[in-house]
This record gives C-alpha cells, sequence and structure tokens, in this order.
C-alpha cells in the first residue's frame, strides 16, 4: 500500500511538473508577445514624435514668416486706418451739413 501511495505522489509530483512547465512556457510566450507589442507602440510613437517635429518646425517657419510679413505691412496698415477715420470724420460731418 505504501508502493501505491508513493506511486501516485510520483505521478502527482510529475503532474505538477508538467503543468508548471507549461504554464511558465505560456507566460514566457504572453511576455514576448506583450514585449513585441510594447516595442512596436513605442515605434509608432517615435513616428508620431518625429511628425509633431516636423510640423512644429514648418508652423515656427510660418509664424516667422507671418511676423515679419505684419511689421513690413503694419505700417501701410496703420496709414490705411487714418485714412479710414478720417474719411468716416468727413463722411459723417457732410452728413450733418
Amino acid at each position: 500500500e505504501l508502493k501505491i501511495v508513493e506511486s501516485r505522489k510520483g505521478s502527482h509530483l510529475e503532474d505538477l511538473l508538467e503543468s508548471h512547465k507549461r504554464r511558465c512556457t505560456d507566460m514566457l510566450k504572453y511576455f514576448k508577445v506583450v514585449e513585441k507589442q510594447e516595442e512596436i507602440d513605442i515605434e509608432d510613437l517615435n513616428a508620431e514624435i518625429r511628425r509633431l517635429r516636423k510640423i512644429a518646425t514648418q508652423n515656427k517657419s510660418c509664424s516667422n514668416d507671418l511676423k515679419g510679413s505684419n511689421e513690413l505691412c503694419g505700417d501701410e496698415l496703420k496709414t490705411c486706418s487714418e485714412k479710414v477715420v478720417a474719411l468716416e470724420y468727413k463722411t459723417k460731418t457732410k452728413e450733418k451739413d
């Protein structure tokens, strides 16, 4: 009877070891998939960062161009605004007369 118990014990231990190995293998596979997906996600995020940096550089260039244009046109705009005010004033005074 002791041999039967020892045999069952040995069989049970073998089953536990096989189950443990299978689960460890499954976990390793799972974490490899997760790691690979994280690598893909990181690459995607790096590509997005590069894309956004390129856009930011283009926007900065456009912004600088607009600032330069505003500086060049600022005096002309001020002159035109003054003319508009003067013309509006003349129009109002003519309507009163």
